[in-house]
């Protein structure tokens, strides 16, 4: 099992579970012109023929505005996207701080037909793949002719959106259907879009900011993130950068269903598990909590995050999520125990991460620093407590025959605890009279006379 993480020196390295260590890395130098702003595997789950779900993965990148395919099991780009008309970056822009100021890439989504990008300028991109050879050839005993696909394709086009609105935070799409997608950001509230086989994107829902607060003033609105809940696209589920989780139902009304106030902290990233039953969700300083979404009631937290949590995925299958930030670490955690799995260290600073469907095979737990530095300790005092054993059972035989040679009992006799009370406070009065200060002492002994 695999989990692929982006970082801002522009590396995609492949962490495997099984070996607890990077196993692959795409990239040959530092170079934050290759800032990687998304990571996603190729997934096709509803195409029951499709031999390549976990074969390719796309990465965006942010200065150049490039995506890339690679494939996974050698790194090569298997084929590229551009738009630098939408990542033009202003006029005098310091090279070095390129990556600062140029729009990133807030989503990207992609299965065997279509590619799904959106940066943060609000310019969605539909791309067609079906141009693009990557299926294997079909089993023999299968028409391709009679193959249909899962939903209906809008042929070998691309179609550029700048209608979503500015200061874009988040783009998911509808994974049984990318010709649906969600988008929302900052003073721009949640919106749900359709791509008609026309080629023109309408709006088909769009939500409606809560009520004044109690001292009847505007709440800001600063959507994150969001998740589809459901494959139908009816359940969505957002946190905002102002410690909101909100849950919308469109078939009920336009404002949130469910909405309750997660911390004071800024909510950074979230994913949501295979049944929809629990969300886990990171905040600016790294805490990540386990969160019930049907009473929507914290179950816990996960431990181990020591910065802000800037990409979490949830296995489609298996009881894990991946977690990725500023801590340079990868962290897979078990969703019913909440107790960390394992731990990769990933080089650089991680900006997005993606988990593979395939099932673990065994993970084996390493020795940790506590037990070792436990066994280390636990051996030098057996050493010490044996050198202390011997060093008494080689003196004891020569004290007895030297008490036997003089003649004398060898009974060790008890001093009256008076006589033993004095000399203790002899002994602390000398040591505390050792401790002061010379000067101290002259001046002392002067007022004395």
């Amino acid at each position: 099992m695999r989990v692929l993480v982006g970082d801002e020196a522009g590396f995609v390295r492949t962490a495997s579970i099984e070996q607890q260590t990077v196993t692959q890395r795409w990239g040959e130098a530092v170079d934050r012109a290759n800032y990687v702003d998304q990571v996603r595997l190729l997934d096709d789950v509803h195409d029951p023929l499709s031999r390549t779900a976990e074969r390719y993965a796309a990465v965006a990148r942010r200065v150049s505005g490039v995506i890339q395919l690679h494939d996974t099991r050698n790194g090569s780009i298997v084929c590229e996207w551009s738009d630098e008309e939408g990542h033009r970056l202003p006029e005098g822009t310091d090279p070095s701080r390129a990556h600062m100021n140029a729009p990133a890439f807030v989503g990207l989504e992609i299965n065997r037909h279509h590619l799904l990008s959106a940066n943060e300028n609000g310019r969605v991109i539909f791309r067609s793949l079906d141009g693009v050879e990557l299926l294997d050839p079909l089993p023999e005993g299968i028409d391709a002719e009679s193959h249909t696909r899962p939903y209906e394709s809008v042929g070998d086009m691309e179609i550029i959106f700048d209608g979503a609105g500015p200061n874009l935070c988040t783009m998911r799409g509808l994974q049984s259907d990318l010709t649906t997608f969600l988008t929302g950001g900052r003073n721009n509230d949640l919106k749900l879009w359709h791509l008609t086989p026309s080629g023109e994107v309408v709006s088909k829902w769009a939500a409606k900011n809560v009520r004044p607060d109690k001292f009847d003033l505007h709440v800001p609105i600063f959507v994150r993130d969001a998740r589809f809940l459901d494959e139908s696209g009816h359940k969505i589920a957002t946190i905002t950068g102002h410690s909101q989780v909100r849950v919308y139902d469109t078939r009920v009304q336009r404002r949130p269903v469910q909405d309750i106030t997660l911390g004071e902290l800024p909510l950074t990233s979230f994913d949501v598990t295979p049944d929809g039953s629990h969300a886990f969700i990171g905040n600016s300083i790294g805490i990540v909590t386990k969160l019930d979404m049907r009473k929507m009631v914290p179950c816990g937290t996960l431990k181990g995050f020591a910065g802000s949590v800037r990409s979490i995925e949830c296995h489609r299958s298996l009881p894990y999520v991946a977690c990725a930030g500023l801590d340079r670490f990868v962290h897979v955690h078990n969703t019913d125990t909440r107790k960390e799995v394992i731990k990769v260290y990933a080089m650089q600073r991680s900006t997005s991460v993606a988990f593979s469907k395939e099932r673990v095979v065994a993970i084996k737990k390493k020795a940790g620093a506590k037990a070792g530095a436990k066994a280390a300790v636990a051996a030098d005092d057996s050493d010490n407590e044996e050198e202390f054993l011997g060093s008494d059972e080689d003196e004891e035989p020569e004290q007895l025959a030297s008490a036997e040679k003089a003649g004398t009992s060898t009974k060790r006799t008890r001093k009256p605890a008076a006589e033993v009370d004095e000399q203790d406070e002899d002994e602390e009065a000398d040591d505390v009279w050792k401790a002061i200060p010379k000067k101290l002492k002259k001046t002392r002994a002067a007022a004395s006379t």
